[in-house]
C-alpha cells in the first residue's frame, strides 16, 4: 500500500534534522537511527494529525523528542556516558564537530533537562513554545534551562568551549531548516551558556 500524499516528501525532508535531534537528545548513534524510523512509523499512523498540524515538520520534531522521553522514563532505560562514535562509513556534515562538542556538555544533563536546551537553543524556540511542546509549564522550562545551561557551562568551561563556538552550533530556521547557519534576528537577544534570557 503506497504511503498517503507528502509522507514521503516530509520525511525524506526532515530525516537528517531528525536524526542530529535524536543523536543530540540520546548521544547514541545506533539509539537515533531507531528514534528516526519510529518518528517515521508513528508519523505514517497518525497521518492525518501530522498533516493537519500547522508546522507538520515541528510535529516531528516533537514526537521524536517525546519518543526519546518516553524511552528515558523506562526502568530498562540505560544513559550512555561515553562520548559519541561516529561510524567508519560515516559522511560527517558541516559542523558535526562543535556539535560533538555541545553534546560533551549535555552528557552532563537529564533526558529532560537535555530536551529543554536542545528545544530552547538549538531550535531558538520561545519559553511557551518549548513548554506547549513538552507539556510543562513556562516557569519550569525556565528554571530548568538555567539549571541545565549553568551545568553545561562548567562542563564546556573545562573542556575550553568558547562562546562563539556555541553561537556557531546554535540553528535557524532559514530556508526552513531548523539547524541552518546561525542568524540573529533583529530586537532579539541571542541566549548563550551563560544563562536563560528572557
Amino acid at each position: 500500500m503506497a504511503p498517503p500524499d507528502g509522507y514521503q516528501e516530509l520525511v525524506t525532508d526532515q530525516a537528517p534534522a531528525l536524526f542530529r535531534r535524536a543523536l543530540l537528545l540520546s548521544r547514541d548513534w545506533h539509539l537515533a537511527e531507531d528514534l528516526v524510523q519510529e518518528t517515521a512509523m508513528q508519523a505514517l499512523t497518525k497521518w492525518r494529525k501530522v498533516s493537519a498540524a500547522h508546522d507538520p515538520a515541528a510535529y516531528l520534531h516533537t514526537m521524536l523528542t517525546n519518543l526519546f522521553l518516553g524511552r528515558a522514563r523506562k526502568r530498562s532505560y540505560t544513559e550512555v556516558t561515553t562520548d559519541i562514535e561516529v561510524p567508519a562509513t560515516v559522511d560527517p556534515w558541516p559542523g558535526i564537530e562543535l556539535e560533538l562538542q555541545v553534546d560533551k556538555g549535555l552528557g552532563v544533563l537529564a533526558p529532560a533537562e537535555r530536551a529543554v536546551v536542545v528545544a530552547r537553543y538549538m531550535d531558538d524556540l520561545p519559553v511557551a513554545e518549548v513548554a506547549n511542546r513538552l507539556g510543562r509549564e513556562e516557569s519550569w522550562v525556565r528554571v530548568t534551562a538555567y539549571r541545565a545551561l549553568k551545568k553545561m557551562r562548567v562542563e564546556l568551561e573545562d573542556r575550553d568551549f568558547t562562546e562563539e563556538n556555541s553561537a556557531r552550533v546554535a540553528p535557524s530556521r532559514r530556508n526552513g531548516h531548523p539547524w541552518g547557519t546561525p542568524r540573529r534576528k533583529r530586537g532579539h537577544r541571542r541566549a548563550t551558556f551563560e544563562g536563560e534570557v528572557a
